[in-house]
């Protein structure tokens, strides 16, 4: 379906919030946040006022998350975040597409919500788990794993 007008687009809330607080002294654009100013500042990036203002500056898409890696249920609350985010930002005339991130497993909290995972994470020659990233907390899952 050809496009009705140049696309202008925007990042939204790429990672979902337990990402957010997780890496709040890494992740770049919340270096140095507390909790309290990130939660803030996820509220504000899911409400339908800061929706119609993107709009009204000619934002026509957006990318914003989905699934990250911490777990299912561990992820619920957002994933219905961004259901809602989606629903505004159609009113609004505004397309979304969601980042999944399927190459990484928080094992802290994936493995909470699907104690079996352990079974689908990629081994390196020696045993140990291949990393996304070189990041301690993230397996990467084994393409070949049923």
């Amino acid at each position: 379906m050809p496009m009705k007008e140049p696309p202008v687009w925007a990042w939204w809330g790429w990672e979902p919030l337990p990402f957010y607080l997780h890496y709040k002294k890494n992740a770049p654009g919340v270096h140095g946040c507390t909790d309290e100013e990130l939660i803030s500042w996820y509220s504000w990036i899911h409400d339908e006022s800061t929706v119609r203002k993107a709009a009204e500056t000619g934002i026509n898409h957006i990318v914003t998350h989905f699934v990250k890696g911490f777990g299912p249920e561990h992820e619920r609350h957002d994933m219905r975040l961004t259901a809602e985010l989606v629903e505004k930002c159609h009113r609004h005339g505004i397309s979304v597409f969601g980042y999944i991130q399927y190459g990484s497993i928080f094992k802290e909290t994936f493995f909470d919500d699907i104690p079996d995972a352990e079974e689908w994470i990629q081994l390196n020659e020696d045993g140990s788990p291949v990393l996304w990233c070189s990041s301690t907390d993230r397996y990467m899952p084994c393409i070949n794993s049923d």
